[in-house]
C-alpha cells in the first residue's frame, strides 16, 4: 500500500500516518487521549479506522485525502479492542454499495459497523454470538465479504454471517488459542 499507520500508547496518544514511498509523515492524528489498540486501512486506502484502548473507548474513521474525521463512535467494553475492514458492503443482490463495513471486537462482543463516508453516518450492529464467552483475538472478512471470521483465546474459529449478524458456526482448531487470521 501507499501508507503506514502507527498508534501510540499512553496519555495524549497519537496516530501517525506515513507516506511509504517518501518516508514522510503525512498526518499526526491527535483525537485519541489514552492509547490506540488498533489501526486499519480500507483496501482502497481511502479511509483509516483507529480504535482507542479500554480507557479511550472511541472508534474514529479518518479520510486519508484530508486527514479529517469522517465518523466516530463510542465503543463499549473494558478490554482492548481489535478491528478489521471488510470493504464495501453488499446489497441484497450481493452488489457493492457506497457503504463500507468494519468489524470490531472487545472481549467476546463483536460489532459490525456500516459507514456511509459521504454522510458520516456510522451504524453499529451487535453480532449475536449465542452463549459464546471466549475472548476474540483476531478478525478477518472472507474475500466475498459475506462472512466474518474470528479467532479466540481458547482456540476456536468462529464464522459469522454478515447478512444476519449471527454466529453461523464454531469449531475448535487449537488447544492453546489462536492469535491471528489471514
Amino acid at each position: 500500500g501507499k501508507y503506514i499507520a502507527s498508534g501510540q500508547v499512553g496519555a495524549n496518544a497519537d496516530v501517525c500516518v506515513w507516506d511509504f514511498s517518501s518516508k514522510k509523515l503525512m498526518y499526526r492524528l491527535t483525537d485519541h487521549d489514552y492509547g490506540i489498540t488498533g489501526v486499519s486501512f480500507t483496501t482502497d486506502e481511502k479511509l483509516l479506522a483507529t480504535i482507542g484502548n479500554s480507557k479511550d473507548k472511541r472508534l474514529i474513521i479518518w479520510d486519508m485525502s484530508t486527514g479529517y474525521i469522517v465518523g466516530s463512535h463510542s465503543v463499549s467494553g473494558n478490554k482492548n479492542h481489535i478491528l478489521s475492514w471488510g470493504g464495501l458492503k453488499k446489497d441484497i443482490k450481493k452488489r457493492d454499495t457506497k457503504e463500507y463495513i468494519l468489524a470490531t471486537a472487545c472481549g467476546s462482543q463483536v460489532v459490525l459497523w456500516t459507514l456511509d463516508p459521504y454522510e458520516g453516518e456510522l451504524i453499529a450492529q451487535t453480532v449475536h454470538m449465542g452463549n459464546i464467552t471466549r475472548e476474540i483475538t483476531a478478525l478477518t472478512f472472507a474475500p466475498d465479504r459475506l462472512f466474518l471470521y474470528a479467532s479466540t483465546t481458547t482456540g476456536d474459529f468462529c464464522c459469522i454471517q454478515i447478512k444476519t449478524g449471527n454466529l453461523q458456526a464454531l469449531c475448535t482448531v487449537s488447544s492453546n488459542g489462536c492469535n491471528s487470521l489471514a
